[in-house]
Order: C-alpha cells, then structure tokens, then sequence
C-alpha cells in the first residue's frame, strides 16, 4: 500500500472495469501490459514513435465498403460464472496496440467520440488477420497520467465505493493530534467488519446509518497497539491491521535496523527497551476485536522477487499467521499495493494461500467467497 496515501476513496469491486475515447475503449486498456507478450511493432522512443503510429494510423483509417467485406473484430469473452479468467498473450497484445493507437487516434482526430471505438478495433484486427494471428512481443509502455485517471474514474463511476485512512507510525508524540482525527472521523463515519464489507461487496448497498470507514493500521508498530487502539476502541472503530509478519518475528535487538532496512518508517525512537514491533500475544489480543491481515512477510516489491521468494512473501506470511495466530487470516495486500490481476504468478500464490481479499492503492478485491 502506498504509504504516502491518507485517505482516498477504494474502488470495492470483484474485479475492475475503463470510456470520450480513453473510457470507452477502458477493459482493453486496463489491461496490465507486463508479464505478457502481445501484437506491436517493437520498442520505439519519442516523436519518431508517435510519427510513425500515426502515419500508419492515417492508412489504415481510410474508408472502406464493408457492405460485401468480412469486417474484422476482436470480441472480448467474459464467462461470468467464473472469477479468475486464463489470459492469452493475445490480451496484453491488443492492449498494447490499443493504447498506442488510441492515444494516435486523438492526435490525427482531434473530434473522435466513443463511437470511434469499433473503427480503431476493425484496424487493429484487420492488422492481426493481415499477419496471419501471429502473436508479436508488445512493447510494455506504462500508461498515460490521462490514461491511469481515466481507466480509475471509471471504476470510481461503476463500482461501489468505500472509505478508507492509512495510519502507519502512531508515536506517543501525536496522540491528541490522532484523538481529534478518529473523533472526527467517528462524527460522519461508521466501522467496517469483515461481515460488513463482505454484505457490501455483495449487495453494493451499506446497511448502516453512517458510512462506512475501514481504518488500516500498516506494518506492526508497537505504538499501534499503546497508541492508536485506545483510541479507534473509544470512538467504536474496528481496525484492520495489516502485519509485516517479519517484523513481528524479529528479535527485539535487531527491530530498528530491520525496519530501516524493510522501508518500515523509524522517524521516533520512544521506546528505550528497542522493541518496536507488535508481539504475537498483542496481536492475538488484538484480533479478538480487530481485523488482522497480511502486508507479506518482509515488505518488499513483490514483482523484483525470485519466484522462490515470492512464495515465501505470499505463504511464508500466511504460514505465519496460521502458526501464531491458529487460524489464516483473509486480507493481502503487498507493498505499493499492485492489484489482483497485474501478476499471474503472484496471483495464482495469493490463491494458493487462500486469501479471499486483496487491497491494493485503490481497490478492495473479493477473489473468493468467504472460506472456513
């Protein structure tokens, strides 16, 4: 989770939506380009690039008699009986061409609508029929600000909406200061369960007066637990603690270098004996009103991992609730918070680990429905 984020608005969806021409054209885009081949014409840089996207963009544009012509089309299959579709390099590959060719379209086009849409699709298909269905290496080109605005704005528009604030360290220092926040806070907004965010995400209806707050606690600061709890147990809020499982388990001597060596933030030293992180009996404590959940086992960018590693971060974590805690816990998400479907590998380990939930910077994702 990015933790430069206080409090933003999460896109509660069981799996994301994009529509001008940017949102319409919006599943395709949203598409993640990485971990996938797809049809491109190979890696280019600036004008040149964007010179020769829109020259080839021009010709193939002209008008054609489709009257007695088969028209070429891509047509995405959705088979809404099941959650986790197989992706083909074939999806990162259209998506690929389509936001190089969308973003063209613009520029060539300056009045395109979304009804344009079905004409960029006949290009794109008429180019993949020309060569046969061979499926070419995508050039992985990040998108857009206007591209990654759009596509969230989209699932912003269509998908229920939950409000969420990330504390992280929460020293002695700031404690009136977070008193006045919860109860503010408290004034507006409810708490959110387990149960009730999973009737929300079911019935896309809140069923309480106020709405609903889910307050995250990242990393497993001891502070959290003397600080924070008394006061989110004094205004009615449930928090959800997501554990760096590594940190619980570092010996006391070694926390603070562990942390600054795990981009867990040190910028107080309050406490003299040099335990800085929750212990396990705090947190079993804490879990008989809270929710726990897992931050992954040493908080490291999962996608810069060996697959070896990665499996140690997903289910070491997991693992280590089950040992400690006796029980998994249902929650996940990684650090920066990449959402579910972005990496088959690590989705397929999430899974494997039965976690029913990911979070990520601006979604909640039920991959599965609540398991014993």
């Amino acid at each position: 989770m990015n933790r430069r984020t206080a409090l933003f608005a999460m896109s509660a969806t069981a799996l994301g939506g994009i529509r001008p021409l940017n949102a319409a054209v919006g599943e395709l885009l949203q598409a993640p380009a990485a971990n996938s081949q797809g049809i491109s014409p190979g890696p280019q840089k600036g004008n040149a690039a964007r010179e020769n996207i829109d020259d080839r963009l021009r010709k193939d544009l002209a008008p054609h008699e489709y009257s007695e012509e088969g028209i070429p089309v891509f047509l995405a299959c959705e088979d809404l009986t099941v959650k986790k579709p197989v992706l083909a390099p074939l999806n990162a590959a259209v998506a690929s061409e389509m936001r190089a060719n969308a973003e063209a379209m613009q520029r060539i086009k300056p009045d395109v609508t979304a009804d344009d849409v079905s004409k960029l699709i006949e290009v794109l298909a008429t180019r993949d029929f020309t060569n046969g269905g061979t499926v070419l290496e995508a050039v992985n080109t990040p998108p857009t600000f206007t591209e990654a605005a759009g596509t969230l704005a989209e699932v912003f528009a269509t998908h229920p909406l939950i409000r969420a604030v990330n504390f992280h360290n929460t020293p002695w220092s700031r404690a009136d200061q977070l008193e006045r926040q919860i109860a503010q806070y408290s004034r507006f907004y409810s708490s959110v369960t387990e149960d009730d965010l999973d009737q929300y995400m079911t019935t896309g209806q809140w069923h309480k007066s106020k709405p609903g707050l889910i307050v995250s606690v990242f990393e497993g600061y001891r502070n959290s637990y003397d600080v924070i709890v008394p006061l989110l147990e004094k205004y009615g809020f449930v928090a959800w603690f997501f554990m760096i499982t590594g940190f619980l388990n570092c010996p006391v001597p070694n926390q603070r270098t562990w942390a600054e060596h795990h981009d867990i933030d040190m910028l107080t030293h309050e406490y003299p004996d040099g335990r800085y992180a929750l212990t396990w009996e705090e947190l079993r404590q804490l879990g008989k009103k809270h929710v726990i959940a897992s931050h992954t086992r040493s908080h490291t960018l999962l996608s810069q991992l060996s697959p070896e590693v990665q499996y140690q971060e997903v289910l070491g974590a997991q693992e280590d609730f089950r040992k400690n805690l006796g029980h998994r816990v249902r929650a996940f998400v990684s650090l920066t918070g990449p959402a579910y479907g972005e990496n088959q590998a690590i989705d397929r380990l999430i899974n494997e680990a039965g976690y029913d939930t990911v979070f990520s910077n601006f979604r909640i994702q039920r991959i599965s429905a609540k398991r014993v």
